[in-house]
């Protein structure tokens, strides 16, 4: 239900696609990852895991 990942140098976003298979990760966190300089990142992250309710600490709000 939570994964933390800060600071494990993921350069790109495209590695992050096999979270879409952790159906009940709830809580994730990035940060500190290169991969999160990317303008897209956050979206990307909150499509690929549809229930996901807080990204690196930020609550997703329902608009997102």
């Amino acid at each position: 239900m939570e994964l933390y990942l800060s600071h494990n140098q993921i350069p790109e976003l495209k590695e992050l696609n096999v979270l879409g298979d952790f159906h009940k990760l709830i809580i994730l966190d990035l940060s500190a990852n290169d991969c999160t300089i990317n303008p897209s990142y956050r979206v990307f992250i909150i499509y690929q895991i549809r229930k996901l309710k807080v990204l690196d600490g930020i609550v997703i709000e329902p608009e997102e």
